[in-house]
């Protein structure tokens, strides 16, 4: 997580979340992938197991989709926002 850290921490996107905001985020991507790739190798040893292939983690449009963020209360520091 700390690499995928580094290569974003300059991009506006991550730098417009709270700090703990982006890092939950980059969490939940790392989850994602982590849990993609377990699920292709029980596919390499048993597709019976499988009705398919697993496929890449996708995500919403950035103009029309919706994602869900996690805001933990320590993320949420400006009074407008409580």
């Amino acid at each position: 997580m700390n690499e995928l850290h580094h290569a974003l921490k300059m991009s506006p996107d991550y730098q417009a979340l709270p700090a703990k905001v982006s890092q939950l985020v980059l969490k939940q991507v790392e989850k994602t992938f982590k849990s993609y790739q377990k699920a292709k190798e029980q596919y390499k040893k048993s597709p019976d197991k499988f009705t398919g292939e697993p496929k890449l983690p996708r995500y919403k449009d950035k103009e029309k989709g919706r994602n869900v963020l996690t805001y933990n209360y320590q993320a949420i520091s400006k009074k407008a926002l409580k």
